[in-house]
């Protein structure tokens, strides 16, 4: 809900995460499904204030019982 006010310091916080991978300005017809895959995976394992330091990564991770959170990014992001 984009009036709703408590959403949008999370959504200007991705905005400004988005922004340090791709530049405003950017044409996106050019980004692969690669592409994209590792702008999301570099999102989240950007430590986050709202998540006491913590990654998205990491808390999901802790979430589904893995012990280690890089396995997940791993299979988020595979290799080319």
């Amino acid at each position: 809900d984009p009036m709703r006010s408590g959403q949008k310091g999370g959504i200007e916080e991705t905005h400004t995460l988005l922004r340090m991978v791709i530049p405003k300005g950017t044409v996106f017809t050019g980004l692969s499904q690669w592409d994209i895959r590792r702008i999301v995976n570099h999102i989240n394992s950007y430590p986050r204030k709202n998540l006491a330091g913590a990654t998205p990564y990491e808390l999901a991770a802790k979430k589904i019982w893995l012990r280690d959170p890089r396995s997940l990014a791993d299979q988020a992001h595979p290799a080319r």
